[in-house]
């Protein structure tokens, strides 16, 4: 196995996590200019301006007034931009913008930990990188125009609750090389409505629902795709998971079993990332959208049912689903540049197996199993993107600051890699996902067997043979009963 990182290059450039573990200064080239700008104080503030120039900038604020009015004018100049870490570290709870403000800088209010509330008038066009970063009693932000957001705007705003948007927001980024608007709203980790309206709600027999307020929506694909962990995301998706959990899982059957209806669900629910748009913006499998398992559950949401991701996103959420239905598992990597790819490794009646959703995903659009429950010597032979590969940390790791929890998780992987060099191969001759002859669907091929098939047989008076198990299977399914159950319910 190759060197093992605590965080792999492919998570840390993936989910942007090195920007919010600690609280980040962000810093853009100044201008050049003609002249140095003058900077005087007046009272509480401490603003500059160019010469000739009929307009100002707060360059810091300098009171105590915990509540502080930002001044429409100063030296007889209209004050038109707040700018960077203006009020950074201070105390103030709230501030008054004037209706003079076009421009909000970089840092503007970073670590403003005491600030509860704002309000962003409609002549703010900008709103810039980081300034509102670390604002985390921040609970109700309102912008009033259609600002240009930019990237982690409101990064780690932890208390935020409600944000209320002009639906005419737009993105923007810092420079050319970075997508705009990315983490606008990361770690909004309290985040649950928009524009008063409460996200995610539950709908039709438990399946969990967002609203269908079109202005809101926009606002979701925007901003918040391009964002990780924030709390009505993270809602949707835990519920969703418990969800298919309920009503995918084939009662009293094997964790092979359940690892296949979690993979089916996958392929019949999700697709990979296509060529064209979503979500009104060039797709660009870098996207944090396309990452992370929240944003591809989220999007099987927005999209008509059809949630998009790419291999990274695609492995996390198939760990996340079979970590709710108590197996246990591993994303594998591998990050050679040009062969990037994520898949996950399960342990499944006691054996380390490969299982790679995403390929079965792309082969064709049927359900297929050319790439569930192979041994690891079987999945090298077939390509060698799966040699020498990592273990990735999982999602929930990723964002705990715990090296030693962080080690001790890789550790355990690698293990389980090892492992799998010895696994025997998933006799499935037919695949359809479904060990041979297994017809009580226990995970083990015996007598028992036997006799179930010998009952089975009456649902198939043509004759029954291994190619009828995923018939078999599929009408257990259906019916949300245990094999037994359904045998003994039609009288055989």
């Amino acid at each position: 196995m190759k060197h093992r990182r605590i965080i792999s290059l492919l998570s840390a450039a993936l989910m942007g996590f090195s920007v919010t573990a600690f609280p980040p200064v962000f810093f853009e080239q100044a201008e050049i200019v003609a002249e140095a700008a003058t900077t005087k104080t007046e009272g509480d503030w401490r603003y500059s301006y160019e010469s000739g120039s009929s307009v100002a900038t707060i360059v810091k604020y300098i009171g105590s007034d915990v509540k502080p009015e930002i001044p429409e004018k100063r030296g007889g100049k209209t004050v038109t931009t707040i700018g960077k870490e203006a009020f950074e570290n201070t105390r103030i709870q709230s501030v008054k913008i004037p209706s003079t403000i076009k421009t909000i800088e970089t840092n503007a209010f970073h670590g403003c930990y005491s600030l509860t509330e704002i309000v962003i008038p409609s002549s703010v066009t900008k709103i810039k990188a980081f300034a509102f970063n670390y604002c985390t009693k921040l609970k109700k932000a309102e912008i009033q125009g259609a600002a240009k957001i930019y990237n982690y705007a409101f990064n780690n705003c932890t208390a935020l609750e409600n944000i209320i948007m002009n639906p005419n927001c737009s993105r923007a980024a810092s420079s050319s090389s970075e997508l705009p608007a990315k983490g606008s709203f990361n770690n909004c980790t309290s985040l649950t409505k928009i524009n008063n309206i409460t996200v995610v709600s539950t709908g039709t027999n438990g399946k969990p629902a967002i609203t269908q307020d079109k202005d809101v929506k926009k606002l979701i694909e925007l901003f918040m795709m391009r964002s990780d962990n924030i709390k009505f995301m993270k809602d949707y998706s835990n519920k969703l998971i418990n969800y298919i959990i309920k009503t995918e899982l084939v009662a009293g059957t094997s964790d092979a079993i359940h690892a296949r209806q979690l993979h089916d669900w996958m392929i019949s629910n999700c697709g990979y990332m296509t060529t064209g748009t979503k979500f009104d913006e060039p797709k660009d499998e870098k996207n944090i959208e396309y990452q992370t398992s929240d944003n591809l559950f989220m999007s099987y949401g927005l999209t008509n049912w059809v949630g998009e991701g790419v291999c990274h996103a695609f492995a996390r959420a198939y760990q996340r689903l079979l970590t709710a239905a108590h197996i246990d598992s591993y994303i594998l990597y591998q990050d050679t540049k040009g062969s990037e790819h994520s898949w996950n490794l399960a342990k499944i009646g006691g054996k380390w197996y490969y299982i790679d959703v995403t390929w079965d995903e792309t082969s064709g659009g049927n359900l297929t199993y050319t790439y569930f429950m192979k041994t690891r010597k079987q999945m090298e032979q077939m390509d060698s993107i799966y040699k020498n590969c990592g273990i990735e940390l999982n999602e929930a790791l990723l964002r705990k600051d715990n090296n030693a929890a962080r080690q001790e998780y890789l550790d355990a992987g690698e293990v389980a890699w090892k492992a799998a060099k010895n696994t025997a191969a998933y006799t499935d001759s037919n695949s359809d996902g479904v060990l041979d002859g297994d017809w009580n669907l226990d995970g083990v091929k015996n007598s028992a067997d036997t006799a179930m098939k010998k009952r089975i047989a009456n649902f198939f008076p043509s004759g029954l043979t291994d190619k009828n198990m995923k018939t078999w299977v599929y009408k257990l399914h259906k019916a949300h009963k245990t094999p037994e159950q359904f045998l003994t319910d039609a009288g055989y």
